[in-house]
């Protein structure tokens, strides 16, 4: 099975975490004794892992530290956007191998990563993995989850809407996990396509927006269901809501997943 590049799209601050990136990205944050992005290169060990691309931006020189990756820099990071910093890692790579991208501010169970990584490997659609628990992670994270969530429709196994504004919760049959795999058959319509997006969205805003824009040229986008421990740091209020969920503090999150205490992130 063929290696798989990785694209970690960390420039931005992540301004809505306040004080806690006041000195360092949002991907420094700490969760239960680690930063994000700790957790995160862990997979540069991964059998199937290749090369290990970073685009950072805001505070780029704390990146500095890590050994073994390579470090883009999105200059213009406080007036663009994860589109934007994907196309930079997108304009360095030269690689035959497929893409799996990945959000700065996420955690994913380290057993799913090889799930994803070996659907990456041996996909031959774009496919993007789906947060099952969503309803009930999103209501723990805000009183009104229909402000923030955004609308999701499948058909046959296959994304045919994403990125909409929604009014009802059966607008949404999923929710977009901050990871994307490009398996190296689509790699250079996928390129292309950002390409023409960034060209003809002047308003070009997210990446579920660029692949609404996909899907309406055509491009099948294979969807994953994804139920395990999943959460995204995107506000203070996450970091306390991460805190209280898991009750302890231990000093590795991964012990406290393999001791399957985390009945909030179970299917039910």
């Amino acid at each position: 099975m063929r290696k798989v590049d990785l694209i970690y799209l960390a420039a931005g601050r992540g301004s809505r975490l306040g004080e806690l990136t006041t000195e360092k990205p949002k991907c420094f944050v700490n969760i239960f004794g680690k930063s994000l992005i700790e957790y995160f290169l862990r997979l540069k060990n991964h059998p199937l892992v290749g090369d290990v691309n970073v685009v950072a931006g805001y505070k780029h020189e704390c990146f500095d530290v890590y050994q073994g990756v390579n470090l883009l820099n999105n200059a213009n990071w406080a007036n663009t956007n994860m589109v934007h910093s994907l196309r930079i890692a997108l304009e360095n790579d030269s690689s035959a191998k497929p893409l799996l991208i990945v959000y700065s501010d996420i955690f994913l169970n380290p057993l799913e990563w090889d799930k994803i990584i070996e659907e990456v490997a041996k996909n031959k659609y774009i496919f993007c993995p789906s947060y099952a628990n969503w309803k009930k992670l999103w209501s723990r994270r805000m009183e009104n989850p229909l402000n923030d969530l955004e609308s999701f429709r499948l058909k046959d196994g296959f994304l045919i809407e994403i990125g909409g504004e929604v009014k009802e919760m059966v607008e949404i049959e999923g929710q977009f996990m901050g990871v994307l795999g490009v398996p190296a058959n689509r790699k250079a319509v996928f390129k292309d396509a950002l390409d023409d997006y960034l060209l003809t969205k002047e308003d070009a805003t997210s990446t579920t927006d660029f692949l609404q824009f996909l899907i309406k040229k055509k491009e099948k986008i294979k969807v994953i269901q994804y139920g395990g421990v999943w959460f995204e740091v995107d506000s203070q209020t996450d970091v306390e809501v991460y805190q209280s969920l898991f009750q302890t503090h231990p000093t590795d999150i991964y012990e406290l997943i393999e001791s399957k205490k985390l009945k909030f992130f179970s299917r039910r």
